[in-house]
């Protein structure tokens, strides 16, 4: 028995994911726009054959306890991304349905949720990570990642839960009981990226009844003559086609050569030196390949702004060896100039420029620390300077004498 996704990107068909006998293929329409959907599966064909299939997963979220959750939310047989992908507010700019006809707003309605229902669903996922959705056919989402979280639309000055035929516009990050405090450091980390001039999304800390979440505003979104529009990405995994269990085996040089795929000229390149120096520098030890993101949109591949900039050595029950190293160095700590100058050898660009890139990200660091920590807790300050020293020793060493 057969099984089948169609796919549209900015209102035009695009395609269709078939599963047959355990196998997914993708076949493009000849109709579709000439840019692909990601660089796993090239317009002209020729990709790996897991490729569509590790595409789909790589949509969805990462545990699967969560993928359970989602499946009883939304009434399906099977975790199977044939089933959870059907109708749900996808990231990036595509839309799935199992029918030929699109989902649109009129098809699909729209849900208004007042603040005690947010409240709930804050409540829930700290109480049980995994309890992202509503008991409700209406939300309809998917989101990829471990951490839980739930997807909202801002409209008309409420909020409205969303699905296929309503994008959502924002991204709630509850805290956890085993992570105190994430809310706050994921706010500042964006922050301070924001300060050290790279591109991120808006972010903040809001107030529900009584309870905080981390809330930002999705990039992958925006709005056009009050319309919500969705924008097309896709992580460094999904580009490179491998399946979303082997994101902590992916290796920098494996990103920069899918990057030059993009972009010959290495710019991309460049400028993904300075995220990935950056999770470095805050002591980022889950900044693995889906926690870096292309933009494709209007025939341009571009570098997505940062997310998920999370110091996680706040916490010392986590792993502590960073998600890719830089040369030989496994941990922050171990990551000095000489690292970086054998990672540009590694990944065939030029080393003076990578080491410029990642001394330069260092300073700032060090520099706009405070202006970045402004309002916190001088007890949670304090945790988080020590920390910061610790994963730079190699690249504060003149600063620590």
């Amino acid at each position: 028995m057969s099984r089948t996704l169609n796919v549209w990107w900015a209102n035009r068909y695009v395609g269709l994911f078939t599963e047959e006998d355990g196998h997914v293929s993708f076949q493009y329409d000849d109709a579709a726009p000439h840019m692909s959907i990601s660089l796993s599966l090239p317009r002209d064909g020729g990709w790996q054959q897991d490729a569509p299939a590790n595409f789909l997963e790589n949509l969805l979220p990462t545990s699967r306890k969560a993928r359970y959750a989602m499946m009883d939310s939304l009434h399906k047989d099977s975790i199977n991304p044939f089933d959870l992908l059907d109708r749900v507010d996808a990231t990036g700019g595509l839309i799935f349905s199992s029918s030929d006809i699109m989902p649109d707003l009129r098809s699909e309605g729209v849900e208004y949720v007042d603040e005690g229902t947010i409240a709930k669903r804050i409540r829930a996922i700290r109480r049980m990570g995994s309890e992202w959705w509503e008991k409700d056919q209406r939300c309809r989402f998917s989101i990829a990642g471990g951490q839980g979280k739930f997807t909202l639309t801002r409209l008309n000055k409420r909020w409205a839960w969303p699905n296929a035929g309503m994008p959502s516009t924002h991204i709630f990050k509850p805290d956890s009981v085993d992570y105190s405090n994430a809310t706050y450091l994921e706010h500042t980390g964006m922050h301070l990226a924001a300060l050290c001039g790279l591109q991120v999304p808006h972010t903040t800390v809001a107030t529900f009844e009584d309870e905080q979440v981390y809330v930002v505003e999705r990039f992958d979104r925006r709005i056009n003559n009050g319309q919500i529009q969705r924008l097309h990405m896709e992580d460094l995994q999904q580009a490179l086609g491998k399946p979303m269990e082997d994101m902590y085996s992916t290796m920098p040089v494996e990103c920069v050569n899918i990057l030059r795929v993009a972009c010959p000229d290495d710019e991309l390149a460049y400028q993904w030196i300075q995220q990935l120096a950056f999770n470095v520098s805050i002591g980022n030890c889950d900044a693995h390949a889906k926690n870096y993101s292309l933009m494709l949109d209007d025939g341009t591949v571009k570098l997505s702004p940062m997310y998920d900039a999370m110091p996680t050595r706040y916490w010392i029950g986590l792993d502590q060896e960073l998600a890719m190293p830089i040369g030989d160095a496994e941990y922050a700590e171990w990551v000095d100039k000489n690292a970086w100058a054998k990672l540009s050898h590694e990944c065939g660009l030029d080393e003076q420029r990578v080491v410029d890139i990642a001394t330069e990200i260092s300073n700032k660091v060090w520099e706009r620390f405070d202006a970045a920590c402004d309002g916190m807790p001088s007890t949670m300050k304090d945790r988080l300077f020590d920390v910061l020293k610790k994963v730079n020793t190699g690249m504060w060493k003149e600063k620590l004498q």
